[in-house]
């Protein structure tokens, strides 16, 4: 957290300008962030800096450069009237080449209702009524009950599979339904079955005064109506729209409704949408929100940090060969740097031997070259520990996530004394290079005073 809060932030301001600057200049900010990450997780000198960052789960600086300029043209984009956008149209038609498609954000324009004093109505009452501990007859009894309050009604739904993104409504047995790209999540879709919803209410009853009431299974989507002050964009197009129609007296309604336990309309619109992701007949709306945009690009991203990392022959691959991050629960800063040294595998123990340039070290037992997975999984000195404790002899299993793995591998090293070991060596090196470096500045001082 320091390290992300201190050090990546300074370097992450303006960083979008330096796609094209030179390697060397690169490699001067290059080398600061690597010598952070590694004290960041306790990392040994001579750790690989790529599985530094794979343990602290920080992507490599040249792609989080590129996935912070495609987020900067994503958030450009969103504004027709930014000047920016000039320049930034290169830099989409490349990410369009690598299949990351953001231009076709949705757009966000300046309030055109006062959102400090508007309220939207939004009724959640159903959500009191646990699921699991209500049928299905006493969600449709009370459901009939608000129905007969509204003379026009509006079932919403969306769908997203493999093949894509499909939503629709249903209005008194008929049926509208649209395709979204794929890259939109199913927040978006249902977001714009609402919003679709809204419209078609809004255009059909224009010169009519008239209560409408919208029913939909995405809580999180009527949660979001209600935020006037943080929403998502297609949020605020649902909310402006709603605006505009209470002002021609056309009340609407959002109500909660529980989705596959039999209500018709819910039914209905679950069965069309899903329908549309195949229908070569349903009309596409080619738009997409900048929250979409963004887990693309991060996906992307990710992606080729993943690609990248498969390619890679460390030590670390062969414990783990991906990405993702591994979380140490209830470890101390010591026995967490210790697990961090062992997956990596290098340790002082290991490879001090490249610091002080000396032939590398065998084992006393067993008389072959000391390695960490040697000491974990294979010497015969420490077998019956081994076993009291569970340790596989598998390194991936050894040195993997599993909590209980790792604290079983944390008494091994405690029962053998590695960890006092590991302690003493860890912080060792670290305290004679501060005597040495403060011996050395007492000398200046003292030859200074002489002088």
């Amino acid at each position: 957290m320091i390290y992300k809060a201190l050090i990546r932030s300074k370097t992450d301001y303006g960083s979008i300008l330096l796609k094209n600057a030179k390697t060397n200049h690169l490699n001067m900010i290059q080398t600061k962030l690597n010598t952070a990450i590694k004290l960041s997780i306790g990392g040994f000198k001579s750790s690989p800096i790529e599985s530094i960052r794979n343990i602290a789960n920080e992507i490599p600086p040249n792609l989080r450069r590129e996935k912070l300029l495609l987020l900067y043209c994503a958030r450009t984009k969103r504004n027709i009237n930014n000047p920016a956008i000039k320049v930034i149209n290169a830099y989409i038609q490349e990410a369009v080449k690598e299949n990351i498609k953001i231009n076709n954000i949705l757009e966000r324009k300046p309030y055109n209702f006062p959102p400090w004093n508007t309220t939207f109505n939004v009724n959640l009452f159903l959500t009191k009524f646990k699921k699991e501990n209500t049928m299905p007859s006493i969600y449709k009894k009370m459901l009939n009950n608000k129905l007969q309050e509204y003379p026009n009604s509006v079932h919403t739904d969306a769908s997203k599979t493999n093949d894509g993104v499909g939503l629709a409504m249903i209005i008194n047995n008929l049926s509208i339904a649209y395709k979204l790209p794929p890259q939109a999540s199913i927040f978006t879709a249902e977001a714009m079955a609402i919003y679709k919803a809204v419209k078609y209410l809004h255009t059909e009853y224009a010169n009519h005064q008239t209560k409408c009431i919208i029913l939909s299974d995405s809580l999180s989507n009527l949660i979001a109506i209600t935020n006037t002050r943080n929403q998502t964009d297609i949020t605020k197009l649902i909310q402006e729209e709603t605006f505009i129609a209470e002002n021609k007296n056309i009340h609407i309604h959002f109500v909660w409704i529980p989705g596959h336990i039999g209500i018709p309309g819910n039914e209905m619109a679950d069965q069309e949408a899903h329908n549309a992701i195949t229908s070569s007949l349903t009309a596409t709306i080619n738009s997409i929100t900048f929250a979409d945009a963004k887990n693309e690009i991060k996906l992307h991203s990710n992606n080729k940090w993943h690609s990248h990392w498969r390619k890679l022959s460390t030590k670390l691959n062969i414990i783990k060969n991906n990405i993702n991050p591994w979380k140490n629960p209830e470890l101390s800063r010591k026995e967490e740097t210790i697990i961090n040294r062992l997956r990596i595998g290098h340790t002082h123990l290991t490879h001090s031997y490249l610091m002080s340039k000396d032939d590398p070290p065998l084992c006393d037992s067993c008389n072959v070259l000391l390695t960490v997975n040697h000491i974990i999984t294979e010497c015969q000195k420490y077998s019956q520990y081994r076993n009291q404790y569970h340790i596989s002899e598998q390194i991936c299993q050894a040195l993997g996530p599993n909590p209980q793995d790792v604290k079983n591998l944390i008494l091994f090293l405690k029962k053998t004394e590695l960890f006092s070991y590991s302690k003493d060596l860890m912080f060792g090196a670290n305290k004679v290079l501060y005597k040495e470096k403060k011996r050395s500045t007492s000398d200046e001082i003292i030859g200074a005073n002489l002088k």
